[in-house]
Order: C-alpha cells, then sequence, then structure tokens
C-alpha cells in the first residue's frame, strides 16, 4: 500500500494520471460466480439467490479451455485491458483465474483489434487453448467489467453443459488470416457493427398445378460476419390472409412466402416472395375415334357422343362437357363423310379438341362367283373349294376374300348347303347361300405314284396294277383309260380316265419313277 501510495505522488508530481495494471486489490462485493465447464466448452455466470447462495443462473458463454486447464476452485487475482500470451501473441480483457490461466479474448497476432486470429475464432466450442479460457470479446469484457478482483472461478467437468445450455457458436469468415471480433463492439472501425445479414436468391415465382415446390432452392443466406447460414433460414406462408404449413400447387391463388433469419450475433434479416399457382393444366378428351357407320345408324349426337368423356386433373368431367359438331364433307348415294368436331372447357378455361371423320356407307359389300355346283362323292368341301372363283368387292372398305366367313352343312348324303358371310368396315352384311348336290358317283382306287426298276415295260398293265373304278359302288374297272406320257427325267406320266353315261368324268395322274 506505500508502493502505490508512493507511485501516485510521483505521478502527480509529473502532472500526469497513469492507468495501474495488472489490478490486485480484492473488491469487498462479489457479485457473481463463473463456473467453468470444461468438457463442454460453456462458462455459466450465477448470482445470488435471496439466502446469498449463488443459485441463479443468470449469463451462459461459448469458451474455448484447455485440457491443461486446472480443475478446482479459484479466485481471481488480477486484470488487463491488453494481455501478452503465449507465443507473443495478445488478448483482450484478460482476468487471470490462477497462475498462467486466465480468462480472455481469442487472441490477436497485435495489441490491435483489428489482427484476431480468424482461424481461432471459429473454434470457440471447443478444447484448443494451452491452458487459458477463451472467449469473445463481448464476454471477455463483461467479465472484466462485472467480476471483481476475488471472484471465485470454479473449473470443473460435466457432460451436462449447464442450466442456460450451450451457446450458440459465431462464425467469421476465414478468407483472410486476420480481422476483428464480430462481437467487439467497442473498436470504432469494426466492420461487423454495420455489417447485416443478408438473405439472397428470393424472388417471386410462377408455380404450375401439381407442381412440386421446394421454398428454399436457389435461396442463401450470409451472416453479419460474411458466413453462410442457410440452414437457419425459416420460412412461413400465408395464403388468403392466414398462415399455412405449405403451398398446396393443387389450389390456385397467390402465397406470401416470408423468408427470416438470425445470426450469432442476433441480428436478423427479413424478406417476402409471392408465389403464384397457376392452373394451366388442359382437359384431355378420350374415346373419340373416327366413326364408321352404316346405313342403318345415323350419325346424331347420342352415336357421336357414345364412350366419349373428358379427363381433367386425373377426374372425368360431368356428363356433357363435351361438345360435338358435325359438318358434311361428302354425300352420294352410296357413301356419306363428315367431320367431327369434339370441344371440352376445363373450370381453369383452358381447352381441348379433336378432330375425328365419321363415314356412313350405304351399300354393303358384293360377293361374286357363288353358284350351285354338281359334284362328285370324293370331292373335299372344304373352304378352299367352296372358295373357288368367289371374289369379294365394296364400295368405300378394302374388302378381301380372307375377311368371308364360309359356313358348310351337310344336309344329307346327297347335298351340301354353303352359307357365305362378309362385313366391311361400317359393319354391312352381304349374306349367300350355294347348293352343292353330289351327282356324279366316279371314284378310283389305287392311284398313286410309285417306283419301278429300269427293266420294267411301262405299259397299260403296269399302269394298271392294283388300280380299280368304281361308279356309285359299281366296278367299272375295265372301263379305264390309260394315258402313259414318254420319260421325261427318268419320270412317266399316267393320267387315268373313267366315265359314266350322262357324260360325267373323273381323272387321276400318278407318277412312275425309274430306278
Amino acid at each position: 500500500m506505500k508502493n502505490r501510495i508512493r507511485i501516485l505522488y510521483v505521478a502527480l508530481i509529473l502532472g500526469i494520471f497513469i492507468l495501474i495494471t495488472p489490478t490486485t486489490e480484492a473488491e469487498t462485493s462479489y457479485p457473481y460466480l463463473i463456473k467453468v465447464n470444461r468438457k463442454q466448452c460453456v462458462v455459466t455466470i450465477y448470482e445470488k439467490d435471496e439466502t446469498g447462495k449463488y443459485t441463479i443462473p443468470v449469463k451462459a458463454m461459448l469458451c474455448s479451455p484447455g485440457w491443461d486447464t486446472p480443475l478446482g476452485t479459484f479466485k481471481t487475482p488480477e486484470k488487463y485491458r491488453w494481455r501478452l500470451l503465449m507465443g507473443d501473441v495478445w488478448g483482450q480483457y484478460s482476468t487471470r483465474i490462477n497462475k498462467g490461466v486466465l480468462f480472455h479474448s481469442v487472441w490477436y497476432y497485435e495489441k490491435d483489434p483489428a489482427t484476431l486470429a480468424n482461424a481461432q475464432f471459429n473454434k470457440l466450442g471447443s478444447v484448443c487453448s494451452h491452458g487459458c479460457v477463451r472467449l469473445n470479446v463481448k464476454d471477455a469484457k463483461w467479465i472484466y467489467d462485472n467480476c471483481p478482483v476475488g471472484t471465485t472461478v470454479t473449473i470443473y467437468d460435466s457432460k451436462d453443459p449447464g442450466p442456460l445450455g450451450k451457446p450458440e457458436a459465431i462464425k467469421v469468415s476465414a478468407a483472410s488470416k486476420m480481422g476483428y471480433d464480430p462481437t467487439d463492439i467497442w473498436s470504432a472501425n469494426n466492420p461487423y457493427i454495420k455489417n447485416q445479414p443478408v438473405i439472397k436468391g428470393v424472388k417471386n415465382k410462377t408455380l404450375e398445378y401439381g407442381q412440386s415446390v421446394n421454398l428454399l432452392t436457389g435461396v442463401s443466406a450470409v451472416s453479419s460476419t460474411n458466413v453462410y447460414i442457410s440452414k437457419s433460414i425459416k420460412t412461413s406462408i400465408k395464403y388468403q390472409g392466414k398462415k399455412v404449413s405449405k403451398i398446396n400447387t393443387s389450389v390456385e391463388g397467390k402465397y406470401y412466402v416470408t423468408y427470416k433469419v438470425t445470426d450469432g450475433l442476433n441480428k436478423k434479416a427479413t424478406t417476402e416472395a409471392v408465389f403464384t399457382v397457376q392452373d394451366n393444366v388442359n382437359p384431355k378428351i378420350t374415346g373419340a375415334y373416327n366413326l364408321y357407320l352404316n346405313g342403318e345408324e345415323n350419325p346424331d349426337e347420342a352415336t357421336l357422343l357414345n364412350g366419349v368423356t373428358a379427363v381433367w386433373h386425373g377426374k372425368e368431367l360431368a356428363a356433357g362437357s363435351v361438345k360435338v359438331t358435325l359438318k358434311e364433307e361428302k354425300n352420294t348415294d352410296k357413301l356419306e363423310i363428315y367431320t367431327a368436331t369434339y370441344k371440352v372447357t376445363a373450370p381453369n378455361g383452358k381447352t381441348a379438341k379433336k378432330v375425328k371423320k365419321v363415314y356412313v356407307d350405304l351399300e354393303a359389300p358384293v360377293l361374286t362367283g357363288i353358284t350351285d355346283k354338281e359334284i362328285s362323292n370324293d370331292t373335299v368341301v372344304d373352304r378352299n373349294f367352296a372358295m373357288e372363283n368367289v371374289t369379294v368387292s365394296d364400295n368405300y372398305s378394302t374388302v378381301s376374300g380372307s375377311s368371308v366367313k364360309v359356313t358348310i352343312t351337310k344336309e344329307n348324303a346327297t347335298q351340301y348347303k354353303i352359307s357365305y358371310a362378309v362385313k366391311d368396315k361400317c359393319r354391312n352384311i352381304t349374306k349367300q347361300t350355294a347348293t352343292y348336290t353330289i351327282t356324279n358317283f366316279l371314284s378310283f382306287e389305287g392311284v398313286k405314284d410309285r417306283t419301278i426298276s429300269a427293266n420294267t415295260y411301262m405299259g397299260t398293265y403296269q399302269a394298271l396294277i392294283d388300280v380299280k373304278a368304281y361308279n356309285n359302288g359299281s366296278d367299272i374297272s375295265s372301263m379305264i383309260q390309260v394315258k402313259i406320257s414318254e420319260l421325261v427325267d427318268g419320270k412317266y406320266t399316267v393320267t387315268y380316265t373313267i366315265r359314266d353315261d350322262k357324260g360325267h368324268e373323273k381323272t387321276a395322274v400318278a407318277t412312275f419313277t425309274v430306278e
């Protein structure tokens, strides 16, 4: 005390005032208790309750201690406005805890508030110091200003960060090596004082009906400390003056979206955009095709709209939504051609149109070559035989013989009924019948291709071996006429012919190959 009085006395004699640091005199009143949770990197400040005990938490601070930070309870012995630290770096608002361990700001390269180590500042909230307890300037200054020398500090480890939790870290851009502490509002040149967070990319948008929407697509936010904080953006939506949880793109109208963000310095930014949902979906006409009608059918509205519907947003519109008009293009005594135009208007005013043709065919197909026939009893009566010399034509459609339906019915032992039916594209039907009567009972037995040796004489005898002929069951083999061709390529062609007394003739052919 005598030394201090002597210093002040000398200072007065010299006519100057000197700020004495460090401060070593303990205060008589200690309003706060400081607890440091080394494991969770949190400083919690407590004040006294009515009983005088430090039980009321009033402030939580993010810190960076080290694993060399000592556990235990200490009394702060002194304070420093600026303090030279290990490594020839400086700390602001330093309060000694014990020996070489202090509360101080994140270190500076020089005794200059513009030389903060940005990378070290971004480590606040982690264990990374050599033993001191690092704080941001705001918190270091608070302890420096509000906790007198002699304040109790307890350092402990716990999984529980404390009653006020762990504060969120403030980050600065690491693009530059050094800068200002953003909480240092006492440095007049600190650019962070004027900086404000900014929300970017927010703009009005028009959404299609049913479109998926993400309000944050293309939107970002930068804090007042020049770091991206896009994940902190909050949105709210109003539709027709009421708050809603999302934009329903199935409901037309204007949705007012508010974007808000708060950075680590509790600075806020707000902006708005209007999302307009427009229903530009066109309806679709289904079931409208070219129509092919026959003379018994009319191209009236009921026929034209049969099976025709309109679909909009996957749902069928009400009956009567589709309108149709008919315009005549050609009208003859055999064929009428029209243009049918289908139209529909959806509730959103969007329209759809389809144009189709309507053909009214007044003439049925024509079958030619169908006649009654007399056939022999060994005739194979099948579709191929029935369609010999039969043709089909139509005035409009392309109708082929394959489209003719043939029905063969054997009426009795000597008679077949052949029914023909053909339909054109417009469903006009033509039907005809023919009768096949078995009147020729001539038949052969044993006529077949054979192989003979080279020394065999090819004559009538050889040709008639095992060959017989019948007329209605009676053997007329003696009446067989045989014609043998010249030998060509080692083969004879043998033609067999028989006739009855009515002039009917039956012919059969066989080939004899010479070995």
